[in-house]
């Protein structure tokens, strides 16, 4: 793809004048922050929920997974919207290494034709999948936590780094334990076509802390990148642990969780054994690594949002602090009432 049309693609397919326009453009009164219509033109749609399943440097056990009973009988219950936006409902789920990591749960929806994401430094990181010319500035959504800490006090200290990094920061409108804050390289008239911009959202956790949520782009991909990130924005919610999951779900949050012992011990017990499929692929460590395993994440992509018949998972961890993140990949399908692995398998 051409420079010029990897920008077409960035500004939202406008018109190709525009990519070769240089003059200020005045800025808009304010990026959308509500509801997910916008939502309703994305072709492919991923859910992101993060759920705390197990001890940090520990492999995951049954024991680990809260019982099925006590999930049903929490009066909140956690709500997938893909599958009521036409054909969107792709549904991918991490959930982290510990259970002191319970407060970063959340739920995020992004169109996974256009964009990736990945997790960087502590943090959950969106970029378009097509890459920009270098020349321009950064494209990405950003999810980090901050916890032990007030939404009124991480606004604060948003406003002071954003101050010191553009020339225009303005507060946008805000919601019930929201809050937000535009700001761009230019002054109160506008920007350059190619001005790096920022729009933030903070988000309380409603356990103490508070999720900062970052979209970055430049002005004349307002329209396009910014307005995606601005439905992510919009589509993000933190998930408490209490929150009642889709029974889906959670059979198969059980399903992972019996599986892994055996992934990683490559001691495979008649329960496990009954969890693979008839004629499963299976290529691991061929020994006990148990014992020196630290699990990052499992990341969970299915089919569909409201009844799955298929699953893709994720296992990122490390043997030692000395090694790269190695994945262990499960591909698995609904059958007779169960989750069934048919391929288990490592990559870098």
């Amino acid at each position: 793809m051409r420079k010029e049309e990897r920008l077409f693609l960035a500004i939202g397919a406008a018109d190709p004048a525009l990519l070769e326009r240089s003059e200020r453009k005045e800025r808009p009164s304010g990026l959308r922050w509500g509801g997910l219509a916008a939502a309703a033109c994305l072709a492919v749609l991923c859910t992101l929920a993060v759920y705390a399943s197990r001890r940090p440097g520990a492999p995951v056990t049954p024991d680990d997974a809260p019982p099925p009973d006590a999930v049903q009988t929490v009066p909140e219950v956690l709500s997938l919207t893909g599958g009521d936006i036409g054909e969107l409902h792709l549904v991918a789920i991490h959930y982290g290494p510990g259970r002191d990591e319970a407060a970063d749960n959340f739920v995020l929806y992004i169109n996974e034709e256009r964009y990736c994401g990945t997790w960087e430094g502590g943090g959950y990181t969106v970029r378009p999948r097509q890459p920009l010319p270098e020349e321009l500035p950064e494209c990405s959504f950003t999810i980090s936590h901050r916890r032990n800490t007030s939404l009124e006090a991480v606004l604060a200290e948003t406003r002071a780094a954003l101050e010191a990094e553009f020339d225009m920061v303005e507060d946008q409108p805000g919601t019930a334990g929201r809050a937000a804050l535009n700001a761009w390289v230019g002054d109160e008239s506008g920007a350059e076509w190619d001005a790096a911009n920022a729009a933030v959202t903070l988000a309380d956790d409603r356990q103490g802390g508070v999720f900062v949520l970052t979209a970055r782009y430049f002005t004349e991909a307002a329209e396009g990148y910014g307005a995606n990130f601005a439905d992510m924005a919009a589509s993000f919610q933190p998930v408490t642990p209490d929150v009642a999951v889709p029974g889906w779900m959670t059979a198969l949050r059980e399903t992972v969780d019996t599986l892994l012992p055996a992934v990683f011990s490559d001691a495979w017990t008649p329960e496990t054994r009954a969890l693979l499929a008839e004629g499963a692929a299976v290529d691991l460590y061929d020994e006990d690594v148990s014992g020196y395993v630290s699990i990052a994440g499992v990341d969970i992509t299915a089919d569909d949002d409201q009844s799955p018949s298929s699953a893709v998972v994720s296992v990122r961890h490390r043997i030692s602090s000395e090694d790269s993140m190695t994945y262990v990949t499960m591909c698995l399908r609904y059958a007779e009432g169960r989750w069934l692995a048919e391929s288990i398998g490592l990559e870098k």
